[in-house]
């Protein structure tokens, strides 16, 4: 059945109707509505109403120009609200405004985690007593701040942090990982450090390329989210492309990989044996159309070349909850 759908979006997505115009006097009515199809459905259970929500986002996503997506990053709050209206920059808004209302009143399961993808690679994992961070960027990710524990970042590329969020943690005295430091202020560097812990929570982590030029550019996380979530575990690859490098320390419930930055996804996921996989890194707006900025086409492609059970394609804003199969 999963092939079929990802086979019927592939062979049709070129061929797609361009969304009628919304009328001026509500030009959020149509987005509103794709929004409320996602988060109505689930990654877990790729269906015809998700699949249908893609193709008419994907319109959305592909008439957003990244220039216009990096002056809205650096914009005031007020002209933020007016570039959202009727474009995919709503999608991001509301997804951040979601994570902010439902991470702390989330109630987590002994054995369970709960997961939100915000944008990106960016997800948030609350586990029964701790919730923590990984690669997140948008401009107000500060107000999640509160809600955190600690943050982790796996490479030194805009769009897997928030210089402002970053400052934010800090200030709050919670750590934030990384493996490289800025000028005006420092993180927690993981460079030379293999493993640390974290009130319960097992974190290791390696060295990868992000391609042939950038070695030992990017940080991997296996994450051991401890005993009252039934150690489940992670393995966050940020933008590693050599699946011969990555090398988990135990075994992955889940494993958060880049679904086109030339990672033999067949090999990796091969190798490491996850759960789960969560295809990740669609739709960076920061990069232009036709130039990295990968579609849901592309995710549910790589969902397919991996070809395993529990592979799944996360929108942003989606909330999923796993337990320990252990």
């Amino acid at each position: 059945m999963k092939a079929k759908i990802i086979y019927r979006l592939i062979a049709f997505v070129s061929a797609l109707v361009i969304v009628q115009t919304l009328s001026a006097s509500n030009p959020n009515r149509e987005v509103d509505g794709i929004i409320k199809k996602f988060w109505k459905t689930s990654p877990l259970c790729l269906n015809e109403d998700r699949v249908g929500a893609m193709l008419r986002m994907q319109q959305y996503m592909d008439n957003m120009p990244a220039e216009v997506f990096e002056r809205y990053l650096v914009s005031e709050e007020s002209v933020r609200r007016e570039m959202e209206k009727g474009t995919a920059l709503r999608f991001y808004q509301r997804s951040l405004e979601k994570l902010v209302k439902e991470i702390p009143a989330a109630k987590v399961e002994k054995g369970s985690v709960v997961i939100w993808l915000l944008y990106n690679m960016g997800y948030v994992v609350k586990t029964p007593s701790h919730c923590f961070a990984i690669d997140l960027m948008h401009p107000e990710a500060e107000r999640l701040v509160p809600y955190l524990d600690f943050l982790m970042v796996t490479h030194d590329h805009d769009d897997h942090y928030t210089d402002a969020m970053n400052k934010a943690m800090i200030a709050a005295g919670k750590k934030v990982f990384s493996n490289f430091d800025k000028p005006d202020y420092a993180m927690t560097n993981l460079r030379d450090v293999r493993e640390t812990l974290v009130d319960g929570i097992r974190i290791i982590t390696e060295n990868t390329d992000h391609n042939n030029k950038k070695k030992n550019f990017v940080i991997t996380y296996f994450v051991d989210c401890g005993d009252d979530a039934g150690n489940i575990s992670f393995y966050f690859v940020g933008d590693s492309f050599n699946w011969r490098q990555l090398d988990p320390p135990g075994p992955v419930d889940i494993f958060v990989p880049h679904i086109r930055v030339g990672l033999n996804l067949f090999k990796a996921a091969d190798k490491i044996q996850p759960h789960w996989v969560l295809a990740s890194h669609l739709l960076e707006l920061g990069h232009p159309m036709g130039k990295f900025r990968w579609s849901y086409a592309c995710g549910l492609a790589a969902a397919y070349e991996i070809y395993r059970d529990n592979v799944f394609v996360p929108v942003w804003g989606d909330r999923i909850i796993y337990r320990s199969s252990r």
